[in-house]
């Protein structure tokens, strides 16, 4: 958020998706330590990029929806992927700055929608630590 207030556009996007990568690292992490889901996501952590490790985690996650509780299901899909495919292309379009440069509003509309995306992955990381 100061990045951007002061008009560093190029690196709030770039630390959103730092922050955004660290929070789903953190989701895949404790998944991996539950022994009831491990086994069933053990594959997520063999990806070696981020977006091949999160499409990996919605394959498995859709497989495991049904377990999850109904305010957690509720607007899945547009929380992370959604939310994150934006936040995934705005911060590849900002390493590649000579190609477009992102204008202030696609920049504060990123950190408006990190808000509930971050939201929904630590609700499920409470769920998945249980």
């Amino acid at each position: 958020m100061q990045a951007f207030l002061v008009g560093c556009r190029l690196s709030s996007a770039v630390m959103l998706g730092v922050a955004l990568e660290y929070s789903l690292d953190a989701l895949y992490d404790i998944i991996s330590k539950n022994s009831k889901y491990s086994w069933h996501f053990h594959t997520v952590l063999t990806q070696q990029t981020m977006f091949g490790k999160f499409n990996k985690f919605k394959q498995k996650l859709n497989v495991k929806k049904q377990d999850l509780p109904k305010d957690l299901k509720k607007d899945l899909e547009i929380n992370l992927d959604m939310i994150i495919s934006m936040l995934r292309n705005y911060r590849n379009e900002s390493d590649h700055p000579y190609e477009k440069v992102l204008s202030r509003e696609q920049c504060y509309v990123t950190l408006q929608l990190f808000i509930p995306c971050c939201k929904k992955i630590y609700e499920l990381l409470e769920f998945f630590k249980q």
